[in-house]
């Protein structure tokens, strides 16, 4: 909330001029969430779901071009630079001598007291900006992760070989398919191509690394990895859906829970070994990964692994079973 006493200490300051100057940058800054620009679920579609949109703050904002030109006007002003009145159409002009901004013998100007409030009034507007974007990055991950998750358990269900594989009260049970095997792999080789020369992201990808070499040393508990939700939401909306559909979509891992700063997933207990190192395998050497492991692993001792040598996993040729025996009896160093 911009604290117009604070900003009328510092200069003389009306409503009308605090408003004008809060309605450009609010059209500059919420430019992305004003719009719909992509057919995935963005932060743009809970912003308007919420009716945060329909505020009068956010009501007859200016265009984000004329947004953008004002700013452009401050900014050169605020660096002693001549501007011209012919250059901005009328609108803007009349927008600009409303702000405060001297608008005489074809010269903008202003003081330097209306100079200052200007600039705290736009550090507070960008405060609020980022602290509703945050609220918005992680409510859509909240949302991803609900959605992917749905949509993992009807894709389960479906895969079932017959009614029979459901016991009560127990989790579903599955016996692997060569097209599955296929798909999986090949999800992870995508997203390691994609994500992998990307310094921000290989800590994560380090850790999932990880969270499967220890995998392989407890055959009785499936593991369980906790880490911080910025991990990430704070990457982009993209590395988000693409992470969260490889763990649950792909990688069958279950959700443990998600609270306001974190999330834990369980590796899939039907995960074979064999399977694990073929996933493995597609990692890079572990000293590309250059940034730190993130999360905690921890064993759950309330849930015990199965087809941990793959008697569930698609028939293997006698070629595989040799391979897959020997890699058995490997120690991963």
């Amino acid at each position: 909330m911009i604290d117009q006493l604070e900003i009328g200490r510092i200069a003389t300051a009306t409503a009308e001029n605090i408003n004008a100057w809060a309605r450009v940058n609010r059209a500059y800054l919420y430019r992305n969430l004003l719009i719909k620009q992509s057919d995935t679920l963005t932060e743009a579609d809970i912003f308007a779901r919420e009716g945060w949109c329909k505020s009068e703050k956010y009501a007859n904002l200016p265009s984000f071009e004329s947004a953008e030109r004002i700013l452009n006007v401050y900014e050169q002003v605020k660096t002693n630079q001549d501007m011209s009145v012919s250059s901005h159409n009328g609108k803007d002009t009349t927008l600009l001598r409303v702000i405060g901004f001297e608008v005489e013998n074809d010269k903008i100007t202003l003081d330097k007291e209306k100079l200052l409030y200007l600039e705290r009034l736009q550090s507070q507007l960008r405060k609020e900006y980022h602290s509703i974007y945050a609220e918005l990055r992680y409510r859509l991950f909240s949302e991803n992760v609900k959605r992917v998750t749905s949509t993992a358990k009807e894709q389960m269900t479906l895969s079932l070989r017959s009614t029979n594989d459901i016991e009560a009260g127990s989790s579903i049970r599955y016996f692997e398919t060569e097209s599955f095997r296929k798909d999986q792999s090949q999800a992870l080789y995508t997203y390691i191509s994609t994500y992998s020369n990307q310094i921000s992201m290989q800590g994560f990808m380090l850790g999932l690394l990880n969270l499967w070499l220890k995998q392989l040393r407890c055959n009785k508990y499936p593991l369980s990895w906790t880490f911080p939700k910025a991990t990430l939401a704070e990457r982009g909306n993209q590395f988000c859906i693409d992470t969260i559909e490889l763990l649950f979509l792909h990688m069958r891992f279950d959700l443990q829970y998600e609270d306001g700063e974190t999330l834990s997933v369980i590796v899939d207990y039907q995960q074979s070994n064999p399977r694990i190192r073929s996933l493995i395998r597609m990692f890079p050497n572990k000293e590309k990964l250059t940034l730190a492991s993130v999360g905690n692993i921890s064993k759950c001792e309330n849930l015990r692994r199965i087809n941990i040598r793959g008697e569930m996993d698609r028939p293997l040729s006698t070629a595989e079973l040799a391979k897959e025996f020997l890699l058995e009896w490997c120690v991963i160093v």
